[in-house]
């Protein structure tokens, strides 16, 4: 629980504590990419910029599909840690692509490119019968929809991946300008109680696996269809997947107009 208790230390603006608390957490597991990640941003908050590399470069050791994550673009220190990360780790990016193309729902999505229908099937089939990462394979079996034309098949598995990425951190609906107590009654509520890597605020990535890209074009069906409540969730999803759920103030919601 120190992790949880340095975020809500870090938005509680006792700085200090939520570095003391971050810290610890890594003593006790040092292999977990994600109190790196949250002692870098921290750091990055806080204008140690030398540090902040350091810790965000530790991460990705720890988790290379972090690599592809849209986080890493966001701001120009991030960029230049993961430029230079890359340039000394290849041989962790050729493993993490490999694993990344061992997949079946992968693999689906390539044979989906080639028009090879019955290889989309079979590989599908395989990734099912596998227990394979539900929000990849769902996002799959979206893209498989859309190019059979069932667009209603194709937003509602979209939106599962959504949901599930939101609910990965916490908060379900908008939580644009709020305040920490806010998101975390709104944790509590939700989840009837809170353990490791579930406080709001606390910084996680997932690996991309096409979300972004599914998550914008669930936005853009439903401001296109007047659904701007369902428009709104997406955004939060889009949002929420790029800066791995910090509690920052975000940008002004797409036009929507209700029909």
């Amino acid at each position: 629980m120190w992790a949880d208790l340095a975020v809500i230390r870090w938005y509680g603006e006792d700085r200090p504590a939520a570095f003391d608390a971050i810290r610890q957490a890594i003593l006790i597991s040092p292999l977990e990419p994600s109190f790196h990640l949250n002692l870098a941003w921290f750091e990055e908050q806080t204008g140690e910029n030398q540090l902040a590399t350091i810790d965000y470069q530790k991460a990705l050791d720890l988790s290379p599909s972090w690599s592809t994550h849209p986080f890493f673009l966001k701001t120009s220190l991030r960029q230049l840690a993961l430029e230079a990360w890359k340039k000394q780790n290849q041989a962790l990016l050729d493993q993490a692509q490999s694993a990344l193309t061992s997949t079946y729902w992968y693999q689906a999505n390539q044979a989906l490119k080639q028009k090879d229908v019955k290889a989309v099937d079979q590989l599908m089939a395989a990734s099912m019968w596998l227990v394979e990462a539900p929000v990849p394979k769902w996002i799959t079996l979206a893209n498989i929809a859309q190019v059979r034309d069932d667009l209603k098949g194709a937003t509602f598995l979209f939106q599962m991946a959504a949901d599930r990425s939101i609910n990965n951190n916490l908060i379900t609906g908008s939580y644009t300008g709020s305040y920490f107590v806010d998101a975390y009654n709104l944790g509590i509520n939700n989840w009837g109680g809170l353990g490791i890597d579930l406080v709001p605020g606390y910084l996680q990535l997932q690996p991309d696996f096409g979300q972004l890209k599914a998550f914008e074009q669930l936005e853009s069906w439903h401001i296109q269809n007047g659904q701007c409540e369902q428009a709104e969730q997406a955004w939060n999803a889009i949002k929420i997947f790029q800066d791995g759920g910090v509690l920052e103030n975000r940008s002004d919601l797409p036009a929507c107009t209700e029909k």
